[in-house]
């Protein structure tokens, strides 16, 4: 059983992708969202476990809160992340994987809030996890980022992925 569990994937793949989504930052009664995009290559290591790197821009551009104050949040961060995947295998031969993605994101942001003093610059170093569901070209995921000096920070993202061809 356990030989299984670890058993190589047939043919190991690397895979690489690109999606965007919903960014949400939440700090007190400041409530902000942004789009986002980012992008993607992994390896396929095991049936049950891939390694991923990802690379995210985040931009909320500057807004009125609901508490009157403008606040702005940007970012480019970099996550490294193991994922545990099962895969679903419908009647037509199509495969749908459910997964779980834990690793760290390393972000580089700026935040301002006309309701603090000055602008914070700042980088860190952030555990983060997700959960998702994908098919062969396209995934939707939500992915959590923990708080960050006082901030909420999580994501839904969707986009589209590929395996890459190996040369021979």
């Amino acid at each position: 059983m356990v030989l299984s569990l670890c058993a190589p994937v047939a043919a190991a793949q690397w895979y690489a992708g690109a999606g965007g989504g919903l960014f949400d930052v939440d700090l007190d009664t400041t409530h902000l969202e942004s789009a986002a995009v980012n992008g993607f290559v992994g390896y396929d290591l095991y049936q049950y476990l891939a390694l991923e790197v990802q690379a995210e821009y985040i931009d909320t551009g500057s807004e009125i809160a609901e508490d009157a104050f403008r606040s702005e949040f940007s970012g480019a961060g970099l996550s490294p992340a193991l994922i545990a995947k099962y895969a679903l295998d419908s009647a037509e031969g199509a495969t749908i994987e459910l997964y779980l993605r834990g690793g760290f994101t390393y972000l580089d942001y700026t935040m301002s809030h006309s309701g603090l003093a000055g602008k914070v610059v700042d980088t860190s170093f952030q555990l983060m996890f997700g959960v998702g569901i994908r098919s062969e070209f396209l995934f939707l995921e939500y992915v959590n980022y923990g708080k960050l000096n006082g901030m909420y920070l999580e994501q839904i993202r969707i986009g589209f992925r590929s395996r890459l061809r190996q040369r021979r």
